[in-house]
């Protein structure tokens, strides 16, 4: 991880503190052109995990 990534990630819990959803942090996400995990667009799974995948890396 690099410090541009560690920024996105304190952005998306301060978000998330805010009460923001995990949709609609994924789509601020997306406006603002920030990739997400491997390269394809933000869900909002890829913020607040998703049962199928838990455990995945």
């Amino acid at each position: 991880m690099n410090a541009d990534e560690a920024a996105v990630i304190v952005w998306i819990f301060k978000q998330y503190v805010k009460g923001l959803s995990p949709d609609a942090i994924a789509e601020m996400l997306n406006a603002q052109g920030i990739p997400g995990p491997r390269g394809q667009p933000w869900r909002g799974t890829a913020i607040r995990g998703h049962r199928r995948r838990e455990g995945d890396s």
